[in-house]
């Protein structure tokens, strides 16, 4: 395992509840939690971290942005289809996604599947996140509901974010 991939572990909770959590800093999102680690802000426009915890049966269609996307699984099983290929990855796994390739991931498993994601630069995903999800104040994994696609969509588009059809 690389050394920054052993950084980014050890600074993972193994608890799936974030400490100190701040109002503005945690949203529901097509049955996840995204709990928000790091901002462009606080990074100086470098990239965002995010913590998602994912519950059973959730899922993130087909997109493609120009952010380069990585992730790393904490926790459970994660199906992630990039372009044409799927691959199916599990903890201590890391994936990454260029920029502008198609890209999606379900939670797959018997269990709440959690991983790191970090987006380069990120403004995108923040924007997106804060826009399309519904913010929370606690922690708390909801069951996945039928998503409004079409608030998703465009809140996709208004953040460089564009919602494919399936392949």
């Amino acid at each position: 395992m690389s050394a920054a991939i052993e950084t980014l572990m050890r600074a993972a909770r193994p608890n799936l509840a974030p400490t100190g959590a701040e109002s503005g800093r945690m949203v529901h999102l097509l049955g996840m939690l995204i709990t928000f680690k790091a901002t462009t802000r606080e990074t100086g426009g470098a990239f965002s971290l995010v913590e998602v915890a994912m519950n059973l049966g959730s899922s993130v269609p087909l997109h493609r942005h120009e952010d380069s996307e990585s992730f790393l699984v904490l926790e459970g099983e994660v199906e992630f289809t990039i372009g044409r290929e799927t691959l199916r990855r599990g903890e201590g796994d890391f994936v990454q996604v260029p920029g502008n390739v198609p890209h999606g991931f379900r939670q797959v498993g018997s269990r709440v599947s959690r991983m790191l994601g970090i987006n380069m630069p990120g403004h995108a995903h923040e924007g997106f996140f804060l826009e399309a999800g519904a913010p929370v104040a606690h922690w708390a994994m909801l069951p996945v509901e039928r998503p409004d696609f079409q608030r998703i969509v465009a809140a996709g588009l208004r953040h460089g974010i564009v919602m494919l059809p399936p392949v």
